[in-house]
């Protein structure tokens, strides 16, 4: 059972010489609980997300595979555990086994599609990206296709081809996926973080001029000065997201103090935005972005 999250299955509870009578007065006794259909745990165990989506696996029988929200997850394209538990499968026999386990049927699931991980099947990154791309808000979903690009999991050509082959079965989302792509986003620098991905929204969102994103700053002679979040070179405007970045002592702070006195000497502006200006201030971080780049403010 350890190697299943302290999970066991009805058939192997059989396989062990446990009937249904000794199988319910377990039940009864508090030492098997149920998780899901013919899927227990132990007692000594406590319940957990990756517990129940190793339940889920259990009770999928090879029905279906671990998809969307849930395959992003132990793919690392999320932080947070979601819930319900997302599995997809080609049955349209397979009904949910309650309100924690949401079911997407498709007519057909290749196995080009899927992967092992911890043993189970889920769906590959680039299917992942493609079902949630049908699936989530597109706010949302740039999160989670930047974090495919950063772990290197995705790029443009899989996307593609997988599209194609995918669009003929009317599958949500190709058209959403397909705009994003055809906008070059994948020719772009991935963000640097999650906060760097809510400025680009946020430049979006204001109808502000787009900026360059990782923008290397050099020097007349052509040696690196700086590497910036962001920046509008023609106007030699740099913009930093200064999320959780801080000093961790002497020598940092030395470093920084070079590189902005570097910057100035050579006629850069560097606008600073924290994530507390962004998230409760953003009329004011439109000001001063439109400031330094000489546009007029629309508020």
């Amino acid at each position: 059972m350890r190697a299943q999250d302290g999970l066991i299955s009805r058939d192997q509870l059989e396989l062990e010489g446990l009937d249904e009578a000794a199988r319910r007065r377990r039940v009864r006794a508090g030492l098997l609980i149920p998780v899901l259909p013919s899927v227990y745990r132990s007692s000594v165990t406590t319940e957990s997300w990756r517990q129940l989506v190793r339940a889920t696996w259990m009770w999928l029988r090879g029905r279906g595979v671990l998809s969307h929200l849930t395959a992003a997850s132990l793919l690392g394209l999320v932080e947070n555990e979601p819930f319900p538990i997302e599995v997809t499968s080609s049955l349209s026999s397979l009904k949910p086994p309650g309100d924690r386990v949401v079911v997407h049927r498709v007519r057909q699931l290749e196995q080009r599609d899927i992967r092992v991980m911890h043993g189970m099947n889920i769906t590959t990154p680039v299917r992942t990206i493609i079902d949630l791309a049908g699936s989530l808000p597109r706010h949302r979903f740039e999160f989670v296709l930047d974090e495919a690009r950063r772990r290197r999991l995705v790029a443009e050509r899989p996307l593609r081809e997988a599209l194609d082959r995918l669009r003929r079965r009317g599958r949500p989302g190709i058209t959403a996926l397909r705009s994003i792509l055809d906008s070059g986003e994948l020719q772009r620098p991935v963000p640097g973080s999650p906060f760097e991905r809510r400025f680009i929204q946020f430049l979006d969102r204001r109808r502000l001029p787009m900026a360059e994103r990782q923008f290397i700053i050099e020097d007349n002679e052509g040696n690196f000065v700086a590497k910036v979040d962001f920046a509008y070179p023609d106007l030699k405007v740099a913009i930093e997201c200064d999320g959780r970045k801080h000093h961790f002592g002497v020598e940092d702070w030395e470093r920084d103090v070079v590189r902005r006195s570097k910057l100035a000497a050579l006629g850069w502006l560097v606008v600073h935005v924290s994530w507390h200006m962004l998230v409760h201030d953003p009329d004011e971080v439109e000001r001063l972005i439109r400031e330094a780049i000489g546009q007029p403010s629309l508020l």
